[in-house]
């Protein structure tokens, strides 16, 4: 298991087939169901104590919160953010965007990939590798970071992931 909170047995996510991972929650959970605006998915593990947040919206390049429509070409903002709580209290959280532009039907480049990260928990760490960018086969822009972390003598990786088209975010996940 790469992410100690992460249930391996997740369900699957996609705007085309085979263009997705997995999605982090378990089936059931759909992150991209409702793409639209911002979206606040969360679920709870040992009884509450434990809980995952996953947000996500699309902007436009000045910051409103946007669904973008088909058949507007444009610059587009899509982020992805999960958080861990426990007790209440949030330990960590990982961001994911990626900027991209649009025509009227497709995604036709990828500026910029990049993430950030907060870490509550004295005495870890987290790093990040290089961000990569593509555009998929079926006209999605992708962005993947892996975050490294590390408490006490337990280390750990996750592959943080965004995809979004024309209509802006479609989905992400952190495995």
């Amino acid at each position: 298991m790469l992410h100690p909170q992460w249930n391996e047995n997740t369900s699957a996510v996609s705007t085309a087939p085979g263009d997705a991972p997995a999605n982090p929650f378990p089936a059931g959970v759909d992150v991209a169901s409702a793409a639209t605006g911002t979206s606040v998915e969360t679920k709870s593990i040992e009884n509450g104590n434990v809980q995952m947040e996953a947000v996500r919206s699309t902007t436009d390049v000045s910051g409103k919160t946007v669904t973008p429509t088909a058949g507007t070409a444009g610059d587009w903002y899509a982020w992805y953010k999960v958080s861990d709580k426990v007790f209440g209290i949030k330990v960590t959280e990982v961001k994911i965007w990626v900027d991209y532009h649009t025509n009227t039907t497709r995604v036709t480049k990828v500026y910029l990939v990049n993430g950030s990260h907060r870490n509550f928990v004295p005495g870890s760490g987290f790093s990040k590798s290089p961000a990569k960018k593509w555009i998929s086969a079926a006209g999605n822009a992708h962005g993947q970071i892996v975050w490294d972390a590390n408490f006490l003598d337990f280390e750990w990786s996750a592959t943080q992931h965004i995809w979004a088209n024309e209509h802006g975010y479609q989905g992400g996940s952190l495995k």
